[in-house]
Order: C-alpha cells, then structure tokens, then sequence
C-alpha cells in the first residue's frame, strides 16, 4: 500500500489573512508542500480545504509542477472548518470516504505551516515509521525541563520542575520533548480504533 499525506488548509486565519498562500521565497506555504511531497511515487496527496481560493490554488500549481502525482482534494464541511474544530474532527471526516481512504493504511499530516521541514526529513519520519513498525509519529522539539505556567486566577507563576536547592544540572536532567504539530503519522486500522493522533508504540 502506498502512505497518504493529508494537507490540511483551512482560511479564515485571524493572525495572518490567507497565510496558506502567501509566500516565502517565490513559493506559497502550500506550493512548497506539495513540492517536497511531489516527483515520488511513494506518496499520494490529499488537500483538504474550506476554500474554494486554495483548492483551487493547489490544483493549478499540481497541473503546472506535479502533473503525474496523483493528489486528491476534499472540501471541508463547517464544522470541520471552524476555529474550535480539531484535527481528529478533520480526518474523521476524510475518512468517511472509504472508497479512498481504504486504499490506505499508512496515514501522514503535514501541516504547510511547517515549510521548513525538508523533503529528506519527511522521508526519514517515513523510513523510521515503517522500520520501527510503529503505530504513530510525530515532530518534536527537545528541551531542557525547565519550564514555568501561569495561574491564570492567581497570575502566579509556578514552576514545573523541583526547584529546590541544588537545582539538577541541565545535562543531567531528563529531557522533555514538545510537539511541533509539523508532521503527524499514524496507521489507519489503529487510529480508527483509538481516535487520537498519537497513540500505542509512537515515536516523537
């Protein structure tokens, strides 16, 4: 089975209008995702919007740059469309296209809004995901566990970690790792079961 990768561009940005076509470089977000993911046999596309403009925009570009990939489009309903729906909400609804989604078992979401991950860094989450036969995947940054929240009633900073004395040393303590939301993977059969992104034998 080939892997599919969902695309997912929803308007109505309240910080930055239009931010999936507007560009860096001379590329919009949405041209440079499909780029990395374009000229390989090993993927198949899905670009999912509210907008009529981007799909629209994707299918232009995939015309002129990708004609042989095979990319897949799907409009959004509202409620997969609003500010308070999430991804799951999102790919519950690809996927009630069995038709298409059945074709598929390996299942990856990569957000445009990450355009600084590189082709060989998608192909390496893929490798990794199939050699490790892992359940799900996803884009993290490492840090040191020295992090602080914020009552939000008290306005009280608290800190997350001992802070008594001595405190641990930075290369001592054990790393945290926070989710980027670039890139999510995960298999179909398993994520029906759990409706999560990340679950059972993952890999940050």
């Amino acid at each position: 089975m080939k892997t599919l990768f969902i695309l997912p561009v929803r308007s109505g940005s309240q910080r930055i209008i239009n931010k999936n076509i507007q560009k860096i470089g001379d590329k919009t977000l949405i041209e440079i995702a499909l780029l990395k993911l374009s000229k390989t046999d090993e993927y198949d596309v899905l670009v999912s919007s509210d907008s009529l403009k981007y799909i629209e925009h994707a299918k232009d570009f995939n015309k002129k740059y990708c004609p042989k990939n095979t990319i897949y489009f799907h409009q959004r309903s509202k409620k997969t469309s609003s500010h308070s729906s999430t991804l799951e909400d999102l790919i519950d609804e690809i996927f009630e296209n069995k038709n298409l989604i059945n074709n598929y078992n390996d299942i990856f979401v990569h957000q445009c809004t990450s355009p600084f991950i590189s082709k060989k860094t998608i192909n390496k989450i893929v490798h990794l995901f199939r050699v490790k036969n892992l359940d799900s995947i996803f884009t993290t940054i490492s840090s040191h566990p020295f992090y602080w929240k914020k009552n939000n009633q008290s306005e009280e900073y608290l800190a997350c970690f001992n802070n008594t004395i001595p405190r641990i040393r930075t290369q001592n303590a054990e790393k945290i790792f926070i989710e980027t939301g670039g890139i999510y993977g995960f298999k179909r059969n398993k994520y029906l079961i759990k409706k999560t992104r990340t679950f059972l034998n993952k890999l940050p």
